[in-house]
């Protein structure tokens, strides 16, 4: 309402000042395109309740619209950045329920005996607490406060190493810590932070890890079709930086899926033992190739994600309207 009452007075003035002549009529249109505005933004914005869904906490950020929604009929607590989903738990239990952070929770298994790790992009804090169950102290780097403030508020995180607010592409930089894993965990339903997906941000990130250290990295995308050049050259940046690489996706035999790299300098083999035998098949079945022969490399100077991820961002938008509902995302 401020900004709106602003601009109308300042075009008024500016007339005056360039001896613009003015007269009634300004007015007239000024206040009615006023009124028909503030009416748009009192049906988009309202507060008003949405049937099976319960607002908890909202608050604006220079990032976005950051708002925890439970949804009591299926058991669910959303955490949300605008119209992405950056967290899902379940009532009962506060488990996460993304499934890409299933996969990601089994990486462990591939080191001998990891004992730190860094995340970056923090979400709802799940997999710091599934990390903290394996003995491992994990540092999150997380660039909104009020994703933060939710996820302790809303979502029972608590920090186990460093809770770092600010752009990773800086703090990374800060940091004299070696890690056993990072978990680059930076998607969003729009447009991911492409200046975290660069040649340059990668060799920053293996800097910070240990000689056998394992990166994962989480985006969502397409393996087949014309869309699949984003999942590609992320693929083959991954590969000028690392010796090895593995790839996982939450859902086999689809396209569209969550898309979980890992890659390293050492082999990537899970540690042989009894209990990890199980954990070998399942994954197995996860696994997937991506061809990387016609791929282009990201780097600072030449990442054109953005424009190659559009249908990515409509297909996610689509999926969760239809979840979750046009007037929830709205509201």
């Amino acid at each position: 309402t401020v900004l709106i009452v602003l601009a109308i007075s300042l075009s008024i003035f500016e007339c005056k000042r360039l001896r613009y002549p003015t007269s009634p009529g300004l007015w007239v249109v000024s206040c009615a395109t006023a009124f028909l505005v503030l009416g748009v933004a009192s049906q988009v914005g309202g507060r008003n309740p949405v049937k099976d869904y319960k607002l908890l906490s909202e608050a604006e950020s220079h990032y976005g619209w950051v708002r925890v929604i439970d949804q009591p009929k299926e058991g669910l607590r959303w955490l949300l950045s605008d119209s992405s989903t950056i967290g899902v738990s379940s009532l009962d239990t506060g488990n996460g329920l993304l499934s890409y952070q299933q996969i990601v929770a089994e990486v462990p298994r591939f080191l001998s005996n990891a004992e730190n790790a860094l995340l970056i992009g923090l979400g709802s804090g799940h997999l710091v607490k599934v990390l903290d169950r394996q003995g491992i102290t994990t540092d999150a780097l997380e660039i909104d406060p009020e994703v933060a403030r939710a996820a302790k508020d809303h979502f029972n995180f608590k920090p186990t190493g460093d809770l770092i607010i600010g752009d990773a592409r800086y703090q990374i930089t800060q940091l004299d810590k070696q890690y056993d894993l990072i978990i680059h965990d930076c998607f969003t339903g729009g447009t991911e932070p492409i200046h975290l997906l660069s040649l340059e941000m990668l060799q920053s990130m293996k800097k910070r890890l240990k000689d056998d250290g394992i990166l994962v990295l989480n985006m969502v995308g397409f393996l087949n079709g014309p869309d699949r050049r984003a999942v590609t050259a992320v693929a083959r940046t991954l590969e000028e930086v690392f010796a090895y690489k593995r790839v996982y996706v939450s859902e086999p035999d689809t396209s569209f899926n969550d898309f979980i790299f890992l890659v390293s300098d050492a082999p990537l083999e899970l540690v042989p033992n009894k209990s990890n035998k199980h954990v070998a098949a399942w994954l197995k079945n996860k696994e997937t190739s991506v061809n990387t022969d016609d791929a282009l490399v990201i780097t600072d100077d030449f990442n054109p994600l953005e424009s190659l991820q559009v249908n990515k961002a409509e297909q996610y938008r689509a999926l969760l309207v239809q979840r979750m509902g046009k007037e929830i995302l709205l509201r």
